[in-house]
């Protein structure tokens, strides 16, 4: 049994997770089940949503309808006034065009600095570049927890138990990794402590049916690590890089439900740069990350502010390294994949939440 009672203030149906737990939560989960594999006709869409909702895990109806029993509790000890409040918030900040970012809490930001390698060069601006980013998402309300060094089963294991904390509450979930990266016959795997992974397992967990506290909102990811050893020459720094040895330009692997933006600090096959240019060394794409978060973060969507990102990157960085010529005057570009389906803003966090 759902709310279906439209807003009393502007007559649209509830389309929070406070309001309604179908919104996100199932029809999050079932529409990665039934958009698994392209349909030709109606009658195939139709058939996979009636298959996706008649095998919906009870566990993920429980968890949701909990939540969503709790908050009708409020409601009813408020007479009514909590969902008054909620709407009025929600119609005022927000429309169909945005993710909603009024949930209890802005949500979580988890970052992996690797620095020390059993088998590759160190990465001494690991420690820099972290600080930037807890800096820059705690001005955006994340709540910020930092990794350093881990490698395979410690990663995996982080993973997980982020996968199975209760994100009902969070608006959003950012994960950043910056270490050693390569490709492999077609595949791109980015570097732990003692080994390498492939990329895609740093998002696969987070899947809606894997995480459905997390289905229908951002989950964002940053990798700064090279996905190849090529150079790109432009038209001075002294740099390193974060690639390993030189393997071929291979495509990059990307998320393929819905919600997900990734952003690399490179172009597939090409080297991502480090500088001390910015003072202390760090890596190029991560300081204008940083900067562009901290100065626009509250004021345009991110994909806005990720544009920016990647121009900056492309025009104000050329590396510089007569030292060793082909690493001189080259040219980066960062790339980004995304399947959202709607505008990130991130707001002033009120000092008061409902529900």
């Amino acid at each position: 049994m759902f709310l279906t009672i439209g807003c009393r203030i502007c007559g649209r149906p509830p389309h929070r997770t406070t309001y309604n737990p179908r919104y996100y939560s199932f029809s999050g989960v079932n529409e990665a089940k039934t958009n698994k594999h392209a349909h030709n006709t109606v009658d195939s869409l139709k058939a996979a949503i009636v298959e996706a909702f008649a095998s919906l895990n009870k566990d993920i109806a429980a968890k949701a309808c909990g939540s969503f029993n709790a908050c009708l509790e409020m409601i009813v000890a408020a007479g009514g006034s909590y969902i008054k409040k909620l709407c009025s918030m929600s119609c005022s900040q927000e429309t169909d065009d945005d993710y909603p970012m009024n949930h209890g809490r802005r949500g979580d930001c988890i970052i992996f600095a690797n620095r020390k390698f059993e088998s590759q060069p160190k990465r001494d601006s690991a420690e820099t570049d972290a600080k930037l980013c807890e800096k820059a998402f705690k001005k955006l309300g994340f709540k910020v927890t930092r990794h350093a060094n881990l490698g395979n089963k410690e990663l995996l294991h982080t993973l997980e138990q982020v996968r199975m904390n209760d994100h009902t509450e969070c608006d959003a979930l950012v994960v950043v990794f910056m270490s050693h990266g390569k490709s492999d016959n077609g595949h791109e795997f980015i570097c732990t402590r003692d080994d390498f992974l492939p990329t895609s397992q740093l998002w696969e967990p987070f899947a809606p049916d894997q995480c459905p506290s997390l289905a229908g909102k951002p989950k964002i990811f940053f990798i700064q690590a090279c996905p190849g050893n090529k150079l790109e020459k432009g038209v001075g720094l002294k740099v390193s890089t974060d690639s390993t040895t030189a393997r071929p330009q291979t495509k990059s692997a990307a998320p393929l439900m819905a919600d997900h933006l990734v952003m690399w600090a490179s172009s597939e096959g090409y080297c991502a740069f480090r500088t001390s240019r910015y003072g202390k060394e760090k890596s190029v794409f991560i300081h204008f990350l940083t900067e562009a978060l901290k100065t626009h973060g509250r004021r345009i969507p991110l994909t806005d502010i990720l544009l920016k990102v990647s121009k900056d990157v492309a025009i104000e960085f050329q590396s510089r390294n007569k030292d060793v010529p082909k690493y001189h005057g080259n040219k980066q570009a960062s790339t980004i994949s995304s399947t959202l389906l709607r505008n990130i803003h991130f707001p002033e966090l009120p000092k008061k939440r409902f529900c």
